[in-house]
C-alpha cells in the first residue's frame, strides 16, 4: 500500500477532505489540515482496510515544503512542519503525515491518545522546535533544562554564551596571563 493508495482509501471511507498528496523530492507524504488531524489519524489506526498501528517518529522542521501543481517545483516556506511516520503491520505500509502550522503560534492536537509512543516525540518536537501540542498529557521539555530559553532547531535560534553561569562557549578564548 502507497501513499497514494492510502489516500484514495482516506477518501473513500470520507476522512479524506482537505488532504492533499505530497510528492517531494524524496517521500511521499499526506499533508493534512491541523483542525483534523486527530480524526485522521483515528481512521488510520481503526479501519480495518489501514490499521496503522504504530508511530514510529514525530519530528518538527523550521519550515514548510510546497510542490507547485503546474510545474511540479518544491519549494520552501516560512513556517513550522510536524511530520508523522506511521506504520501498518498488518498491511506492511509506512506512511508520512505533514501538517503545516504558523511559525508565530505553532499549535496542533496531541496524538498520543492515539498511539501511546508518541508522547516522547511530542515532547522532544516541543523541546527542540517549539511546537505545542495540545491536549498532551505531560507536555514539558525532555531533553534540555525546564529553564532553557528558545528553541534548538528553529533558524532564528541563538545559542546562548552561558547557562547558570557556565559557558555554552565552543572554543572558549584561552585565560590571558
Amino acid at each position: 500500500m502507497n501513499t497514494q493508495e492510502i489516500l484514495e482509501t482516506l477518501n473513500k471511507d470520507g476522512v479524506g477532505q482537505g488532504i492533499t498528496l505530497f510528492e517531494g523530492p524524496k517521500d511521499p507524504a499526506l499533508v493534512i489540515p491541523a483542525d483534523r488531524l486527530v480524526g485522521v489519524c483515528e481512521h488510520l489506526k481503526s479501519a480495518p482496510s489501514l490499521q496503522f498501528d504504530q508511530c514510529i517518529l514525530v519530528t518538527g522542521t523550521h519550515m514548510t515544503e510546497i510542490r507547485d501543481k503546474k510545474t511540479k517545483e518544491v519549494t520552501r516556506a516560512e513556517g513550522i512542519e510536524v511530520i508523522y511516520h506511521v506504520r501498518s503491520l498488518r498491511h506492511r505500509a509506512l506512511v508520512a503525515l505533514k501538517v503545516h502550522l504558523s511559525l508565530e503560534d505553532p499549535r496542533v492536537s496531541s496524538v498520543a491518545s492515539i498511539w501511546p509512543a508518541a508522547d516522547w516525540h511530542e515532547r522532544e518536537t516541543y523541546d527542540m522546535v517549539g511546537v505545542v501540542f495540545e491536549g498532551h498529557p505531560n507536555l514539558k521539555r525532555i531533553l534540555l533544562p525546564q529553564d532553557w530559553e528558545g528553541f534548538p532547531l528553529r533558524k532564528d535560534y541563538e545559542f546562548p554564551k552561558e547557562y547558570r553561569g557556565i559557558s555554552l562557549e565552543v572554543d572558549p578564548p584561552w585565560p590571558q596571563q
